[in-house]
């Protein structure tokens, strides 16, 4: 059998170290029960430390709104259906917008809902999971620049690895 340990202290102090080496927010991904450690035990244990959350879908959304005591929780993957935009609009959680698709669906239930949807664009610079390219980013753009209930508050994107040489073009692209 193999057993993993996990202590909450040292997550919490590690944060705490990247917060002060950076001089920058954090954002504590939490995605997949946080990669196994337990999402509700890391969100309790990076409270005061992390500026925000993100998770991968909106049932993880749900799962740490209340240990994540009202600061922002972006969900990673973007909504498929109406009613999942909407309960992410009613919730308040930040939504991601990878495309037209997704910017229409987020606008109708901001709409239907007369709240505000918050979303963060995601760019594709050669990850290829989730995100738009750059021709299609003008189009959203123009797009939710007529959408008032829609209220764009970040650009994200995802690098491959973080020293290679596609890592570098990638952050080339998102920098254009």
């Amino acid at each position: 059998k193999i057993k993993a340990e996990i202590h909450l202290k040292s997550i919490a102090e590690n944060a705490k170290a990247f917060k002060a080496l950076t001089g920058k927010k954090l954002c504590a991904v939490v995605k997949a029960d946080a990669y196994g450690h337990g999402a509700e035990e890391v969100v309790f244990a990076l409270q005061g430390i992390a500026d925000c959350f993100a998770v991968a879908l909106l049932s993880e959304a749900k799962a740490i709104k209340t240990p994540a005591c009202g600061k922002d929780v972006l969900i990673l993957c973007p909504p498929i259906e109406l009613s999942e935009a909407i309960e992410a609009v009613q919730n308040k959680f930040v939504c991601t917008v990878t495309g037209m698709t997704t910017a229409r669906l987020l606008a109708k239930a901001s709409e239907l809902c007369q709240t505000p949807a918050r979303v963060h664009l995601k760019v594709n610079t050669g990850m290829n999971r989730y995100g738009m390219g750059v021709s299609e980013l003008g189009k959203v753009c123009k797009f939710l620049k007529n959408t008032p209930l829609v209220r764009v508050e970040g650009l994200f994107s995802h690098l491959r690895e973080p020293f290679e040489i596609s890592s570098e073009k990638q952050r080339e692209r998102f920098l254009q």
